[in-house]
């Protein structure tokens, strides 16, 4: 995983979500930072890095079409390959297949930031068919 993040680390950090969501919905109280310390005990990592891993979730959470959690803004700074390894846990963690489309839309944001997209052929003035 980028970043020296494993499976384990990005699933421990999507598995959350879904309860996180649940709580807001219901409106119950609930502590994020409280679940960031937690994780990096867990994982020696710190708390921040957790947080801003929360925040590529969320991000990955917009890109299907989804909210995120409030108090917590979503982040494009996450790669194409995380952004799909965040999908497809994403899909685990509620038990169903998704198709792969968070790491495509990643991947095709950075190319055009990059500008290193190939020059499109075709025709400028095609002519006018009529069935």
């Amino acid at each position: 995983m980028s970043g020296g993040w494993t499976r384990d680390e990005l699933l421990a950090s999507v598995e959350p979500h879904t309860e996180m969501q649940r709580k807001v919905r219901a409106e119950e109280q609930f502590a994020k930072k409280r679940l960031y310390e937690e994780l990096s005990v867990k994982f020696n990592r710190t708390d921040k890095a957790f947080e801003y891993r929360m925040q590529n979730i969320f991000y990955v959470m917009t890109l299907l079409g989804r909210d995120w959690l409030p108090g917590l803004r979503p982040t494009k700074k996450v790669s194409a390959k995380i952004a799909s390894a965040i999908e497809e846990l994403i899909g685990l963690v509620e038990g169903r297949k998704m198709a792969p489309f968070a790491g495509f839309q990643v991947e095709v944001r950075d190319q055009l930031r990059q500008g290193n997209l190939p020059p499109q052929e075709g025709n400028r003035k095609p002519a006018i068919a009529f069935a």
